[in-house]
């Protein structure tokens, strides 16, 4: 039996407890199983977004749209924001939830595009909704750029040139004070 004492036991299991009584499913990935019949439906611990359970949600709430807006809308919610402050990508996600996501749509009688709007979530009727937590997520990140060792430097700070080992990258240079007693520095990835 787990100890009694534990993060786990004192503040995740409650959280857990509490979101699944406000009727969210709940799902532990701690021993998480890959592929299209796995835990969470996805292929790799790199993969953020639950794909076929927004594809899901995105159908059922707007029914009339055709399954390229679906994919239009899923593809513009899952788009690489990591080049924005954490800021601007966190503002720009919030105004696509909130708002929904504005679409063109062909007309019917094929003559040519009618602005629309994408709901992702529904506010009016909150029950429509699918609620997931998913506590022990891991995801795995690429690691954008390894780098060689690196050797301190004495005070006061001196430059450091670091030797990408991507052989098309610039050499990067730091300032490194000496109380950092950097002997290694490598790119990390998420785990």
């Amino acid at each position: 039996m787990p100890h009694a004492y534990t993060e786990d036991q004192l503040v995740e299991q409650p959280a857990i407890g509490l979101f699944a009584e406000l009727g969210w499913q709940t799902v532990s990935a701690g021993d998480e199983v890959f592929g299209s019949t796995g835990t969470l439906q996805r292929e790799t611990s790199g993969e953020v977004v639950l794909a076929f359970r927004l594809r899901a949600a995105l159908e059922r709430l707007n029914p009339d749209l055709p399954t390229e807006a679906i994919s239009a809308a899923m593809d513009e919610l899952a788009r690489d924001r990591s080049a924005m402050s954490l800021v601007a990508a966190n503002r720009e996600v919030y105004l696509l939830l909130k708002e929904g996501i504005a679409l063109s749509v062909s007309e019917n009688d094929g003559g040519g595009q009618e602005p629309g709007r994408l709901n992702v979530i529904d506010w009016d009727d909150p029950a429509n909704n699918d609620f997931l937590l998913v506590s022990q997520f891991s995801v795995t990140a690429l690691s954008l750029l390894p780098v060689a060792p690196l050797e301190p430097f004495d005070d006061p700070p001196q430059p450091a040139a670091i030797t990408p080992m991507a052989p098309t990258a610039p050499p990067i240079t730091l300032v490194v004070p000496r109380r950092f007693r950097m002997v290694e520095l490598f790119s990390s990835s998420l785990r």
